[in-house]
């Protein structure tokens, strides 16, 4: 059976993005427009920079959620409750981006160590592909 995008993360590698100065993350290749949703319940923080574009960050009791290269960070006001599983972000091809893609990485706020969303998935002891598709709204 042929494997499907969602199951091979396009940076799972995160020395790729250590090489370009930034931390731990996992980069999703999905068509823009794709929607978002949140693997755990928090508040919306959005935000916009140069690199990642349009983000958001969704500040749960433990860890914090970042998205970036999102096509819109204003669906929600900011410290907007959302509610696990419920719809966060839009995704896009804003900032330095070479092509429509979702980069996420999660902020542990106990320890401060970030880590790649892949990571953050192994450790929590979910299954990959079906967390990851529950997180880009696949059925």
């Amino acid at each position: 059976m042929a494997r499907q995008f969602w199951e091979y993360p396009i940076s799972g590698d995160t020395a790729a993005h250590k090489r370009r100065g930034g931390g731990p993350a996992t980069d999703y290749a999905v068509p823009s427009g794709t929607a978002l949703y949140a693997p755990f319940t928090g508040r919306i923080e959005p935000f916009a920079n140069e690199d990642g574009g349009k983000g958001i960050r969704l500040v749960g009791s433990r860890f914090t959620l970042n998205v970036q290269h999102l096509s819109r960070n204003d669906l929600y006001k900011r410290n907007a409750l959302r509610l696990w599983r419920t719809r966060i972000a839009i995704s896009g091809n804003t900032g330095k981006s070479t092509g429509p893609h979702v980069h996420a990485w999660i902020l542990d706020r106990k320890t401060g160590r970030r880590m790649s969303f892949l990571e953050w998935q192994r450790m929590r002891g979910h299954r990959l592909a079906a967390a990851s598709k529950r997180f880009l709204g696949i059925k």
